[in-house]
């Protein structure tokens, strides 16, 4: 099943990383240019809300994802959980002694929103302790950091870029950036509204909105997030794909279409 998710992926992404591979190279910095722009737990509106950017704020954006999502660094502010159960704190250093941790993304609007979980940390990885909480059942969290190569989610259409020149300093390839995935519904992100935003074109120029072609890929990505969600035993996405294809050929969505 990996490989099926694997392929879908790669369908959807292709697409949008074409278009975008003359305009600029990932990552690069953008400035936000409106004020309550919300910042996202994955790539749709049904991701909950992690934080809120203001205009003249600066972000690293690392991929454009479909539907007009941009992936990027957690903005100033963020902050993930993890369990306190298999790490060793010492001062506002928590060290990693299970085999493996999940780190789960927190939102600045409520706290018991911990369902996205953005990546897993290892025996003897670090992470910066800034608090501590709990889960739904009551056990204990530590509340960290953003570790790296972890992101969040900002509508493309409120970005615009700061320089083609990539910024000097260490963020990982948009080619290998994999995002945060949301464990109560699909092991990798499914966009979503993908028919409420405009386009992803780094230029930010007019363009045409192509109703009908939003609103099939809003439901085809909603028919994406109704057969990821069953049980594994009855997943097929051959039908599935070819809708994709067919509307990738046809469409005028930016970021989506040829």
């Amino acid at each position: 099943m990996r490989l099926v998710f694997a392929a879908l992926s790669s369908l959807l992404l292709a697409p949008a990383a074409q278009a975008f591979n003359d305009a600029a190279d990932f990552p690069y910095e953008a400035t936000v240019g409106s004020d309550n722009v919300i910042v996202r737990s994955g790539p749709g509106g049904r991701y909950y809300p992690t934080g809120r950017l203001s205009s003249g704020d600066r972000v690293i954006v690392h991929r454009h994802d479909p539907g007009g999502w941009f992936m990027v660094s957690p903005p100033q502010g963020s902050f993930s959980w993890i369990p306190a159960e298999g790490v060793q704190v010492a001062g506002t250093t928590g060290t990693i002694t299970a085999s493996s941790v999940a780190v789960r993304v927190g939102s600045r609007f409520d706290e018991t929103d911990q369902d996205v979980v953005s990546r897993q940390l290892s025996r003897d990885e670090t992470v910066q302790v800034i608090g501590r909480g709990q889960d739904k059942t009551g056990k204990p969290l530590l509340k960290i950091a953003p570790p790296r190569l972890e992101y969040r989610w900002v509508s493309g259409g409120v970005l615009a870029p700061v320089s083609r020149q990539k910024p000097n300093q260490p963020i990982t390839k948009s080619r290998t950036a994999t995002g945060n995935r949301q464990v109560s519904r699909s092991t990798i992100p499914v966009p979503g509204n993908a028919g409420k935003t405009s386009g992803s074109k780094i230029t930010y120029e007019s363009t045409p909105i192509n109703k009908p072609a939003y609103q099939a890929l809003e439901d085809l990505d909603k028919t994406f997030g109704k057969i990821a969600g069953g049980p594994p035993a009855g997943w097929s996405f051959k039908k599935l794909e070819t809708d994709y294809r067919q509307l990738m050929e046809s469409t005028r969505i930016p970021g989506f279409g040829h």
